[in-house]
């Protein structure tokens, strides 16, 4: 029997098919035609599906194919470029230096045992002291702390980062006394540390958060290193203690200063000055005030000469 295609309007997948010597009815007995008509005609009209929807992806991707071939090329110089690593263009040494550094605690998140292990490395002295800082800026206080062990066997700690060490055993809530024996402890490991440069430099940054215990402790643990407080330290002394308004500690540290034959600078000799008159020790006052004249004529002395020359 030969069957002719006709549309149907029962369905768009399921056409009629009829003999071609008999109208296309609703009752013809070909109406669907065969099981094996209606199987080719599923499969026909699922090429020609598929084919659309391949020639629409094909067209996508011929007009995007300038940022596809953009995309392709930035990777591949961004590979190129940085794939490797700059520490694998480096030496040995640099090589173990950035091991170092990435096993350094990168987050609060880090547990207590992993930082543990990480603080246990063997890290150089500069590596470090750079993974310390790296911490403290981003504010990560219990990584500078978990590696402040490492800091202490490496050594050479600057005295800025051992003050942001401190600083940061204070935000953790860390009582004064046991700041104070970590501070004395690195400063007698640490040979380089014991001299009073180091040592004014560190007070003079600890004494801004006014932290009296701290700072006292380590100026009275001085003969303990075979050091002595100087001009310096008394300065950020009588400073510290006259920002919080602790008069009494003021005077007594001028005492100090007398005592040990200490030398006042002028601006020490200013807060002795302002401090004895809020006392009322008047022989205080005029002695302080004799030292100021005192100071004011030798520079306009100094000054006439040098104008004459």
């Amino acid at each position: 029997i030969d069957f002719r295609f006709t549309p149907s309007a029962h369905h768009p997948r399921f056409p009629l098919y009829c003999p071609q010597d008999s109208p296309c009815t609703s009752t013809s007995s070909f109406v669907f035609g065969t099981p094996q008509l209606r199987q080719r005609t599923i499969m026909i009209a699922d090429q020609i599906d598929f084919s659309v929807m391949l020639e629409q992806t094909l067209s996508i991707i011929i007009a995007a194919r300038t940022e596809l071939i953009l995309f392709c090329l930035a990777f591949a110089i961004h590979h190129f470029m940085f794939g490797h690593g700059a520490v694998s263009r480096g030496s040995g040494r640099g090589k173990q230096v950035g091991k170092h550094l990435a096993n350094f605690p990168a987050s609060r998140s880090d547990s207590g045992a992993s930082r543990r292990r990480l603080c246990e490395a063997s890290f150089g002295q500069g590596a470090a002291v750079r993974g310390s800082r790296s911490a403290y800026e981003r504010g990560d206080h219990r990584g500078v702390l978990s590696g402040w062990e490492a800091l202490k066997k490496a050594g050479k700690v600057p005295a800025s980062h051992l003050a942001q060490v401190v600083e940061c055993m204070q935000r953790l809530k860390q009582d004064s006394s046991s700041i104070l024996a970590e501070v004395l402890e690195y400063l007698q490991l640490d040979f380089d540390a014991r001299n009073m440069g180091y040592v004014n430099e560190l007070l003079e940054l600890l004494a801004k958060s006014l932290d009296t215990i701290v700072v006292d402790g380590i100026v009275k643990g001085l003969p303990k290193l075979a050091l002595a407080a100087n001009s310096g330290s008394y300065e950020t002394l009588i400073q510290m203690h006259f920002s919080t308004r602790s008069l009494a500690t003021v005077a007594e540290l001028a005492q100090s200063m007398r005592t040990a034959g200490v030398a006042a600078s002028a601006r020490v000799t200013v807060i002795i000055f302002k401090t004895a008159l809020q006392v009322s020790d008047l022989d205080g006052a005029i002695r302080c005030y004799k030292d100021l004249v005192a100071r004011s004529a030798a520079q306009s002395g100094g000054s006439s000469a040098t104008a004459s020359a």
